[in-house]
């Protein structure tokens, strides 16, 4: 090439190249060597030597081929961990044939995971696959002391290693890091940091040659270095339950482990699962000779639990190192991961985390992000987040110390109020005739969610539900007796839809108590009633009549009409379900002229559905066909209720079924069951499509009704429902409709 072209294709001036060519430059900027080493197309090694040519001392040679091996005693005895071990095998495999670059992989995770562990277990696992050597360094990211390393001395450190005499090892930090790039080319060579603060502080130490590979620890989530450096991210969870007995099994042999299965399942528990805290409760139990389940009875007390697992060291202190991972975070995260400690989990939203905090959104956000980056919490899901449990101890005994009184009472009101109120407008959506307003008002700083519409409202439940049961308890626990017997009714729509009766049982029995203590009757009443909704689903009809009698009784003193009428709409299902069709619809009448007492239209709407049904199986299907009507009218153009109007439908099916009308029968069942679907009713689903079968049988179409009746049993068994065995005589060949028992409506 001629001075003009090769100035061209390296972006400089023809002059800078000729000053270059006729040596009248003494120290040309390094990006100029480089930039003409590109151009020209050398190879590294022999860049290195025009750089080494123009920058002498700058770019020595090293004095000798050193082969480092600086990595630390690997864990003994190291266990579980295979499918993350597994995981790093792969991502160096699939390196080997990268000519990119070199490797680098980030294992992060909270404080105590194991992450060094981890990384420093595989490194010697893959050290034969670096025969150029390995290089270590702790950077000290998370010291108590803030002792942190400083990465200038930590490349002398290298350099030292790779053999670079000390009067050779440039000033600056560029200089540094270019040199020991320059000194790991066509070498493979493994390089192990640990305790990383952020992706700046590892930048410079990163290899960058074809062959090697680093291997970093940090707390933070280095994210940034996937994005500039391409580096591949492997999140540190706590272990599971197998390898946590594993890892207690290779500490304590096997013999011990066995002696006390029970124990050792206790501790697993209490340790939340922390490598850090099995390995000190296993250092305690090796060292103090004790049985497993003395530790067992001192870590059961919450209130010493960190105490237990302290062993007198800042290393193998639970506290400590929580506590270097909390101690750089700023005012609003570190505020907030305090009352969090307030939350009983399981996991918690954002809007949840701002009105706890009492903060607009944006903030607790910031902080969110903030306490995720530093492994304090985990957002296990998309806006999900998790504190683990050793955690949240911590962070209570911080708040503690650091809050008054009252301002944690606050941020607990704020949260309960943030539930209570989200869940009651929610629960309204889902069924209107379920309306149990708060008695007072949210209190300022908490923001309830604003949901509005059905599917909405069926999401936040399923999101939400077993942290509603969790805040349940612990009001009642705390003697927050009116959010514990309010919740549950809020949650009562969601529960009895989804199937989930079990968990409403427990949560109105609460209910109820909490009612019991503020001498709340029409409190006791609803819950009376609820548990007599979970009674008639799982099939105990006398148990369901008891309560309802209860609750009439109560209401008896109260003058609440509306709640009277709902007791006397489920009262109209049990005698249906009981085949008393008389006493049914006279139940339906009366809850029809309360509703009609206090205007309350959605309940109007399911006594008229209620009592049209009960007119059909009693043969007035002219009755029948009126209230059903009726009923379909006001939830086109009054009352929005998605179940009512699919039930609706449903007893219209059986209205045209008595006529003799089969295709119109058909086409309203098919309608309810679709709806039902589409909401995600289950069970009343397949009562519908087993409806459905019935109107194809009586139409003389056998196989249709075969299928509808298959597609009935396949929801019933997923749900274990005792109704699946009547859908089996069906198939078997019983052609007898037994009592229809879904559309009504309570």
């Amino acid at each position: 090439m001629t001075q003009e072209e090769l100035a061209e294709r390296a972006g400089l001036a023809t002059r800078t190249i000729s000053n270059l060519e006729s040596d009248r430059v003494r120290r040309p900027h390094p990006r100029s060597l480089q930039v003409v080493a590109k151009a020209l197309g050398l190879s590294e090694e022999a860049a290195g030597e025009l750089r080494a040519r123009f920058l002498p001392g700058r770019y020595p040679e090293p004095r000798a081929t050193v082969v480092p091996r600086q990595l630390p005693p690997a864990v003994a005895p190291f266990a579980g961990r295979l499918a993350e071990v597994a995981r790093l095998d792969q991502w160096l495999e699939r390196a080997r044939n990268d000519t990119s670059g070199a490797a680098v992989f980030a294992i992060g995770g909270m404080a105590g995971v194991g992450k060094s562990a981890l990384a420093i277990h595989w490194a010697h696992r893959v050290a034969g696959e670096f025969p150029d050597g390995q290089l270590h360094v702790s950077l000290g990211g998370d010291d108590l002391a803030g002792q942190r390393a400083d990465v200038a001395e930590a490349l002398t450190g290298f350099l030292l290693a790779l053999g670079v005499a000390p009067k050779l090892i440039p000033a600056s930090l560029e200089d540094r890091s270019a040199l020991y790039r320059r000194m790991l080319t066509g070498r493979r060579v493994l390089v192990q940091i640990d305790n990383a603060r952020d992706a700046a502080q590892v930048r410079a130490l990163l290899p960058d040659a074809v062959g090697c590979s680093a291997v970093i620890t940090s707390r933070a989530q280095l994210t940034d270095l996937a994005v500039g450096e391409g580096a591949r991210l492997l999140n540190l969870d706590v272990l599971s339950g197998p390898e946590a007995e594993q890892l207690l099994t290779a500490r304590l042999g096997a013999d011990r482990v066995r002696e006390e299965p029970q124990a050792v399942l206790d501790l697993i528990a209490l340790c939340a699962r922390l490598p850090l805290a099995l390995v000190i409760v296993a250092a305690r139990a090796a060292v103090s000779g004790w049985p497993l389940s003395v530790l067992v009875t001192e870590l059961t007390d919450e209130g010493r639990r960190l105490d237990a697992l302290d062993l007198g060291d800042s290393v193998t202190d639970v506290r400590s190192v929580f506590s270097w991972s909390c101690r750089q975070l700023s005012a609003d995260a570190g505020r907030l991961l305090h009352l969090l400690s307030l939350h009983p989990g399981p996991d918690f939203a954002a809007p949840a985390a701002a009105s706890l905090a009492g903060l607009p959104a944006g903030r607790v956000k910031a902080a969110l992000r903030e306490l995720a980056q530093a492994s304090l919490i985990t957002e296990h899901r998309p806006r999900r987040y998790k504190l683990h449990d050793l955690l949240r101890l911590y962070a209570a005994e911080q708040a503690q110390a650091t809050c008054e009184e009252a301002e944690l009472e606050a941020a607990t009101g704020r949260m309960l109020d943030h539930y209570l109120h989200t869940a009651v407008s929610t629960a309204h959506l889902i069924d209107p005739a379920e309306d149990s307003p708060p008695a007072t008002a949210a209190r300022p700083g908490a923001v309830p969610e604003v949901v509005t519409t059905y599917e909405h409202a069926m999401s936040w439940f399923s999101e939400e539900h077993q942290v509603l049961v969790a805040v349940t308890r612990q009001a009642a626990g705390a003697g927050y007796d009116e959010y514990a017997s309010q919740l549950p009714h809020a949650m009562a729509p969601f529960f009895d839809l989804s199937g989930r009766w079990h968990e409403l049982n427990a949560v109105e029995h609460l209910a109820l108590e909490c009612a019991q203590r503020q001498d709340d009757m029409v409190g006791q009443a609803r819950a009376h009633r609820l548990l007599s909704r979970v009674n008639q689903r799982v099939g105990d009809t006398d148990l369901a009549v008891a309560h309802l009698n209860r609750a009439l009784g109560l209401l008896a003193r109260t003058g609440d009409l509306a709640e009277e009428a709902r007791v006397h709409l489920h009262f109209s299902v049990l005698y249906d379900i009981d085949g008393q069709i008389d006493r049914s619809l006279a139940s339906a009448l009366r809850a029809r002229d309360l509703a009609q007492a206090v205007g309350h239209q959605p309940l109007l709407a399911k006594a008229c559905n209620n009592i049209g049904y009960d007119y059909a199986r009693l043969g007035d299907l002219d009755q029948a066909l009126r209230y059903c009507s009726q009923a379909m009218h006001m939830l086109r153009y009054q009352v929005s209720h998605p179940g009512l109007e699919a039930s609706t439908w449903d007893s219209l099916g059986l209205v045209y079924l008595r006529l003799g009308d089969f295709d119109q029968a058909i086409a309203n069942y098919r309608r309810g069951a679709e709806l039902f679907g589409l909401i995600g009713i289950k069970f009343l689903t397949a009562d519908t499509l087993s409806h459905l079968g019935d109107a194809w049988l009586a139409a003389g179409e056998a196989d249709q009704a075969r299928q509808a009746w298959r597609q009935a049993l396949t929801i019933l068994t997923e749900l274990s429902h005792p109704r699946a065995s009547q859908i089996r005589q069906k198939l078997g060949g019983i052609t007898v409709i037994p009592l229809e028992v879904s559309s009504s409506s309570s």
